[in-house]
C-alpha cells in the first residue's frame, strides 16, 4: 500500500511544481508553495510545514497548501488532522482528483470505509 501512496505523492509533487495553484491571492503564495513542496519532497518536513502554515496564514483557502500540509501530518500519523485539512482542500477545489485520492488514503488509515 505504501508503495502506491509514495508513487502518488511523488506524482502530486511534480504536478504541484509544474502548475500554479488556482485561486491563490498573491504571486508569492505560489512561489512559497513551490519551496514548501520542494522541502517536503526532500524530506525536510519542518521547513515544509513552516512554509505551508505561512501560506495558510496569508491565504487560508490555498488548496495546495491545505492538501500538502494534510499529507505532511498524515505522514506523521496525525490522521484526524490530515483528514480535516484535506477536506478543507476539497471544499476549495472539489475537482482535484489528487486531493480525493489523498482523502481516500487517510480514510483507509483511519479504517473508515464510506459506502
Amino acid at each position: 500500500m505504501m508503495g502506491r501512496y509514495d508513487d502518488s505523492f511523488r506524482r502530486q509533487i511534480r504536478q504541484a511544481l509544474n502548475k500554479q495553484t488556482a485561486g491563490s491571492s498573491p504571486a508569492t503564495a505560489d512561489e512559497l508553495f513551490a519551496k514548501a513542496v520542494a522541502h517536503h519532497g526532500a524530506g525536510q518536513l519542518r521547513e515544509a510545514e513552516a512554509h505551508y502554515r505561512q501560506i495558510l496564514q496569508n491565504t487560508p483557502g490555498h488548496a495546495g497548501a491545505l492538501q500538502f500540509l494534510g499529507l505532511l501530518v498524515y505522514q506523521g500519523g496525525q490522521y484526524a488532522a490530515a483528514l480535516e485539512l484535506i477536506d478543507r482542500a476539497i471544499h476549495v477545489n472539489p475537482a482535484d482528483a489528487g486531493t480525493h485520492f489523498s482523502r481516500g488514503n487517510v480514510l483507509f488509515s483511519l479504517q473508515q470505509y464510506p459506502a
